[in-house]
């Protein structure tokens, strides 16, 4: 029907060309891609593959998740009255973490580091979780329990 309307107009009238492109592109997009465009997989190539995940739930059962990828990146998802996501980069050296942020948080935080812990065991290779501190004079501890682990030490 629009593209009747479209071609009795001569295509002169310029919000319906751009409705047409639009829906023509976005069914297009489905034919080929019928149940997800965007699936994990291709989500994991775009921001690279996960070495490990740790969460924290916190008072008023807030939800802190950092995700540790690949190319030094990782992104941090705190939803509790509202969903925020940060990015930004990391360093490890041995068992510390070191962050930069690409923007300030909410808070003002620019930068920060964690510490890893394992078991008592020598031979631990599975770390079970990651204490973060805001900077050095930080007195309050941040614990986050590892969910999953590819990271071999």
């Amino acid at each position: 029907i629009l593209l009747g309307l479209m071609m009795v107009e001569r295509f002169t009238d310029r919000i319906k060309n751009i409705n047409f492109t639009v829906l023509t592109f976005i069914l297009i997009l489905n034919i080929f891609h019928p149940f997800q465009l965007l699936n994990p997989e291709t989500i994991e190539k775009i921001f690279g593959n996960t070495l490990f995940v740790t969460n924290k739930e916190d008072y008023l059962n807030c939800r802190i998740t950092l995700k540790f990828k690949t190319k030094n990146r990782f992104i941090e998802e705190k939803s509790c009255f509202k969903k925020e996501k940060i990015e930004g980069i990391y360093e490890m050296r041995g068992d510390t973490i070191y962050f930069q942020y690409n923007n300030e948080t909410i808070k003002g935080i620019k930068k920060a580091f964690a510490i890893l812990t394992y078991n008592n065991r020598s031979n631990a290779t599975v770390a079970e979780n990651l204490i973060m501190y805001k900077d050095n004079d930080n007195k309050t501890l941040n614990v986050f329990h590892i969910k999953k682990w590819y990271l071999q030490r």
